[in-house]
């Protein structure tokens, strides 16, 4: 199947994504949960059993880490990371386990498949498997057996997106089961391409060590009445001043705009930071400028090298 042809499935039907890309690990004990709360943006406290939230680890300059999912499992909680970033993430929480911390932080990569559920009928076809889906919130998990979780990802343009995250045999059986549902598959690529239709953040372009949470709109990740963390500081100065340096845009090109080549516009300058070709819209990317050098509709000057292209700021997400 071209990636076009699966591109057309996902906005007619549904495709189902081989996620396993995703790092995973567990988190068990006492504190399994607050000792990612000590070191992120947002407030874990008080999660609901089966409830995740995203909140992002920052260094000291509050510049990104990684993004993460925090899915409170009761007796222990499953951490979602950006693709093939657990082993890191996972090393990196450890060092700042103290003595008197009573949490373990284990691998989860082969205990757990991930297969993403993404299109404009994905509803429709989980709820078809039994899954109590009205009241679900983003990031968040029902069982769907007593293998199987069924997460709620953001809303896509057009579509809706899941993820199967379980014993490997346990969601390969429900795989089949969409399968003969008529759901097909597709690769990662139509997945990137769905995310930054949406507008959203991606790992390694838009979710990277360049940039704040802020900047990249991960606002609903970020708590401003928690205690606090590494990075907080600079983040609670760029909230309280109410002015970010720069802000995640959208763009439309006649042709492809290199990933980091300069944008300049009504006195801003930014950079591209993610660029594909949607059948729906054409040429799409993502970018950083400031704030105030954005309006909707105005001509940018993309220059890479000695090339010049002209893009055209879009609203977000693309429609």
């Amino acid at each position: 199947m071209t990636e076009q042809s699966a591109y057309q499935d996902a906005i007619q039907n549904a495709v189902l994504i081989d996620r396993s890309i995703v790092g995973r690990f567990w988190s068990s004990g006492g504190d399994n949960i607050d000792l990612i709360h000590r070191m992120s943006t947002n407030d874990l406290r008080n999660m609901r059993e089966f409830e995740g939230r995203r909140t992002v680890l920052t260094n000291a300059n509050g510049r990104i880490i990684d993004l993460i999912t925090v899915i409170n499992l009761g007796d222990r909680a499953l951490i979602l990371t950006s693709p093939n970033n657990g082993t890191p993430i996972r090393g990196y929480l450890t060092r700042y386990i103290f003595f008197n911390d009573d949490v373990k932080l284990a691998d989860a990569a082969n205990d757990l498949a991930i297969v993403a559920v993404v299109g404009s009928q994905a509803a429709a076809h989980i709820t078809s498997l039994g899954a109590d889906i009205a009241d679900l919130a983003d990031h968040s998990v029902v069982t769907l057996n007593d293998d199987v979780l069924l997460q709620k990802l953001p809303a896509l343009v057009g579509a809706s997106a899941f993820q199967l995250i379980g014993v490997p045999e346990a969601v390969a059986a429900v795989v089949t089961q969409l399968q003969t549902k008529g759901v097909t598959e597709a690769d990662q690529t139509v997945f990137d391409l769905l995310w930054l239709e949406a507008g959203y953040p991606a790992p390694g372009k838009e979710v990277a060590s360049d940039f704040i949470p802020l900047e990249v709109d991960l606002w609903s990740a970020v708590s401003f009445s928690k205690g606090c963390y590494i990075g907080q500081e600079i983040i609670a100065r760029m909230e309280s001043r109410g002015k970010l340096a720069k802000t995640l845009v959208g763009l439309r090109s006649e042709t492809e705009l290199p990933v980091g080549a300069s944008l300049k516009v009504n006195g801003g300058r930014g950079k591209v930071t993610s660029s594909l070709y949607s059948p729906t819209h054409g040429w799409i990317s993502l970018g950083l400028l400031k704030p105030d050098a954005i309006k909707v509709g105005d001509t940018v000057t993309v220059t890479n090298g000695g090339d010049t292209l002209e893009a055209t700021l879009a609203e977000l997400p693309f429609s």
